[in-house]
């Protein structure tokens, strides 16, 4: 269920107004722009098993209240103006005892003075604008089998540059109990550097078992670790 731009939903029978959503409690899917929105629904958000929230920003603390969710998305900013506007995500803890997978879209500032206590999760999917790279100082602190990393723009825009350089090797470190990475196949040759240089190697040996480039009609290639040292 999506309920993006739903305010205090109400139904009219006879001549008094009830809540249009008056029983929520087998929902398992839920998209919302705010936790605020929450409270206007009387949703029980215990039953969820997948959750998406849209302009992730200041106190995100009650996602912890979602203790059967599996999967969960986050989604920050694209707007530069607006995103300056908005106040970072405040350090907190979240014990979320199920999730399996976290999807991260955009930049979402403070987002890595959260502290996630999960599972170690199947798989951390990230998706990034060119103009808005995150850095080592915004990457979620988790986990995971699993890291892919992407670029929203268009593949024949990009300069693969310093800048870029800098992302992948973020990433890496980033997550150097991760066995398994996927990039973009455009980075193939900066990404094999990068895991050559023993700033990288050294960190990953114990964990890496394979990297995976995807190319932009979905065609995958898969170095295992043996090819890349």
């Amino acid at each position: 269920m999506d309920l993006i731009g739903t305010y205090e939903p109400l139904k009219l029978y006879k001549d008094d107004y009830f809540p249009a959503f008056s029983d929520l409690g087998a929902l398992r899917h839920l998209e919302i722009d705010g936790l605020y929105e929450l409270a206007s629904f009387g949703i029980g958000v215990s039953s969820l098993e997948s959750f998406v929230l849209r302009w992730v920003h200041e106190d995100i603390s009650s996602l912890s209240g979602f203790t059967n969710l599996h999967t969960l998305k986050l989604v920050g900013e694209t707007n530069r103006r607006l995103l300056g506007s908005r106040e970072p995500v405040q350090q907190t803890t979240l014990s979320l005892p199920r999730l399996k997978s976290l999807y991260m879209q955009w930049l979402i500032r403070g987002i890595q003075d959260v502290q996630f206590n999960t599972p170690k999760l199947e798989c951390l999917d990230i998706l990034c604008r060119y103009s808005q790279l995150r850095g080592k100082a915004n990457y979620a602190k988790v986990q995971t089998e699993h890291v892919s990393w992407r670029v929203e723009n268009d593949w024949k825009a990009i300069d693969t540059n310093k800048k870029i350089t800098f992302e992948l090797q973020s990433i890496l470190l980033a997550y150097p109990d991760t066995s398994y990475f996927t990039f973009p196949s455009i980075f193939k040759e900066m990404v094999v550097e990068l895991l050559q240089e023993p700033i990288i190697d050294s960190p990953l040996s114990a964990a890496l078992r394979a990297v995976t480039f995807e190319g932009p009609s979905g065609d995958r290639e898969t170095l295992m670790v043996e090819e890349l040292w």
